[in-house]
């Protein structure tokens, strides 16, 4: 795959589009994995408030949450990239 392909598909995944600048180095894609694991939990959060029965009734509040949880994810790339350029 060449690496406009790779730096696509990273940028559809936001935290690891640090390492995918950082052509896929060690400490890049360790700082990614990092960053994952911190943010997952808001886009989980993104996305399962979408499925919980409650929240069809509170449509305001369930929106709030899962763009909220999906944008505290995407966050994170211009956080690995930073860490990337450094």
């Amino acid at each position: 795959m060449s690496t406009r392909l790779y730096v696509s598909l990273a940028i559809g995944v936001s935290p690891f589009t640090g390492a995918a600048v950082g052509h896929w180095q060690a400490c890049c894609l360790h700082f990614s994995e990092m960053v994952a694991l911190v943010l997952s939990p808001f886009l989980i959060l993104g996305f399962v408030v979408r499925f919980i029965p409650w929240f069809e009734k509170h449509t305001a509040t369930r929106a709030v949450l899962s763009w909220g949880g999906l944008s505290l994810w995407c966050l994170g790339a211009p956080y690995s990239c930073l860490h990337a350029l450094s």
